[in-house]
C-alpha cells in the first residue's frame, strides 16, 4: 500500500482497485500505521461531514435571564426570542441558544473565551455576576486562564489564548 504524499492528509493512503471498484460514500479511508509499517492497526473510516456547528445551547431554567447575561458578557445581539428558547448571535456565525429546561442543573461542556486583557474581563464579568471558580497557569507560565460561572452555574473559561 502507498502513503498518499503531503499533498493529502497524513495517514491517508491512495486507493486499491477494490476501492475504486466500491460505490463512493464520501468516506475518507486513513491508516493508523507508519511509513515503514503501513498497516499496523485497521484503517479507520472517516465519512465526510456536511454539518456545522449552529449554536452551542445552555439548558436553563432562566433562558432570557441567562441570555441577556451572556449578550452583555460578549456582546452581539438576540437574533430570535420564542420564551422558552433564545438566540444570541455573534454576527460571525456563532451563536449561543438558552432554552428553558425544567430543573436544569449546570453542563458537562464549557466555554473557552480569548481576549487581549483576560486580568480585566475577569474583573468585569465576575462585576456583572461572574462566580470566580479558578485559576490555573500551565508549567513555566506559558499559558494561564481562570474558570468562572455564569448566574446559572455554567463554567467556563477566559484566557489570553495560547499558540
Amino acid at each position: 500500500m502507498n502513503l498518499v504524499g503531503s499533498a493529502a492528509c497524513a495517514g491517508q493512503r491512495d486507493a486499491t482497485a477494490e476501492d475504486r471498484d466500491r460505490p463512493s460514500t464520501g468516506a475518507t479511508i486513513a491508516s493508523n500505521g507508519t511509513a515503514d509499517d503501513p498497516v499496523s492497526d485497521p484503517p479507520v473510516i472517516f465519512a465526510r461531514m456536511d454539518l456545522k456547528i449552529a449554536n452551542v445551547t445552555v439548558n436553563t431554567d432562566r433562558p432570557k435571564e441567562l441570555a441577556q447575561w451572556w449578550l452583555a458578557a460578549l456582546g452581539g445581539e438576540i437574533t430570535a426570542d420564542w420564551g422558552e428558547y433564545v438566540m444570541v448571535g455573534f454576527g460571525d456565525g456563532t451563536g449561543l441558544a438558552f432554552q428553558y429546561v425544567e430543573g436544569t442543573k449546570p453542563g458537562r461542556i464549557h466555554l473557552d473565551l480569548v481576549t487581549a486583557d483576560a486580568e480585566q474581563e475577569v474583573a468585569r464579568l465576575i462585576a456583572s455576576g461572574a462566580t470566580q471558580v479558578s485559576h490555573h497557569e500551565a508549567p513555566g507560565g506559558v499559558f494561564s486562564w481562570t474558570v468562572l460561572k455564569d448566574p446559572d452555574g455554567n463554567e467556563f473559561c477566559v484566557s489570553q489564548g495560547h499558540e
